[in-house]
């Protein structure tokens, strides 16, 4: 599927290879880490990359679904983590068309660095989709990245009050709020981040 905001990453797939697995999932989403779902459930990777994340989901014996537009990153990820809990979905925010029939499946979603590669309007209508595939109490993982662009090149700014207001008007309550967080890639200068997790209203 070809989307705006994969522009840039196929050409740089070595250097996102390394920069994905350079840091530890535990450490990446160390904010996350409380709202991953004990129990096997259905989980939903948005913007997957090279599926690092959906397979440490998967590992921790649940049934992942990682969605992701660039050929590249699906092709590389089945290569690195394969699993037969993870299923890989060609799909694109904010519309999501190919997970029309998977209203109110998943029980734990996760967008981690994909938010700032949809337009504002996008980013709305994106948390508006992403509602409608939450289960009644299942919690939605999200990292706003704000700063100089790096190997996608398409890129918006991220509001948090934006998103918050977006989630509410969704039936998604707010539960964790984590503003203005440093990059951990040291390179990363200028690069901030906002993490917030939501919880669909029973």
């Amino acid at each position: 599927m070809n989307v705006a905001g994969s522009a840039g990453y196929a050409k740089g797939l070595d250097r996102f290879i390394a920069g994905t697995q350079a840091i530890s999932f535990e450490r990446l989403h160390r904010h996350f880490l409380a709202f991953i779902p004990r129990q096997r459930a259905n989980l939903l990777d948005l913007g997957a990359g090279i599926g690092r994340d959906a397979v440490e989901l998967a590992q921790r014996g649940h049934r992942v679904t990682a969605v992701e537009p660039l050929a590249e990153f699906r092709a590389t990820g089945s290569q690195l983590y394969p699993h037969p809990d993870l299923h890989w979905v060609d799909d694109a925010l904010p519309d999501l068309q190919h997970l029309e029939a998977a209203t109110g499946t998943f029980d734990f979603v996760l967008s981690s660095g994909v938010w700032h590669h949809l337009s504002p309007a996008q980013q709305t209508a994106a948390i508006q989709r992403v509602a409608t595939l939450l289960r009644p109490a299942a919690t939605f993982a999200l990292s706003l990245r704000r700063g100089p662009a790096g190997l996608g090149h398409h890129c918006h700014p991220t509001q948090v009050p934006a998103c918050i207001q977006a989630a509410q008007e969704s039936g998604l309550a707010t539960v964790f709020r984590l503003d203005n967080q440093a990059s951990l890639m040291s390179h990363k200068v200028g690069v901030r981040w906002a993490f917030l997790v939501f919880q669909k209203r029973s």
